[in-house]
């Protein structure tokens, strides 16, 4: 796991959270996602728990994803993403979901809200913060 992955685990508890959801649909940019993950396609959604790494991406991305986030357990999103999240939540016992308020659209966040069984918290630029740490 890389180690800014393992700092963004070990920094989850430290702010209450069970994981965060990191979302890179095809219409928002994020140089989180690829910060983390190392995933050059044009969608995807990091799920990232204390104990484990999911990214969530659409069939034409599978392959790739597979290759370039060796760390990540690979999830076909399917017709839904929100139902994807929700799966891999409460299969992990992911109760409170950290997200970044600042670039996931309202509409998307308003989905999640309804089908995601979690208590959103906002992660308050986490992922910049552990990127300003070099290592």
């Amino acid at each position: 796991m890389h180690s800014i992955v393992k700092r963004l685990q070990e920094a989850l508890p430290e702010r209450d959270l069970d994981g965060v959801v990191i979302a890179a649909p095809e219409d928002v940019s994020s140089t989180n996602l690829r910060y983390l993950s190392g995933f050059t396609g044009s969608s995807a959604y990091l799920v990232i728990g204390t104990s484990g790494a999911w990214i969530i991406t659409d069939f034409r991305y599978i392959d790739q994803a597979s290759t370039e986030c060796p760390e990540y357990e690979v999830v076909n999103q399917g017709s839904s993403v929100s139902a994807k999240i929700a799966e891999v939540c409460r299969s992990n016992n992911i109760l409170r979901l950290g997200w970044e308020t600042e670039k996931v659209p309202y509409e998307m966040w308003s989905e999640w809200d309804r089908t995601i069984p979690v208590v959103w918290c906002p992660l308050n630029r986490l992922v910049e913060e552990l990127r300003i740490v070099k290592t």
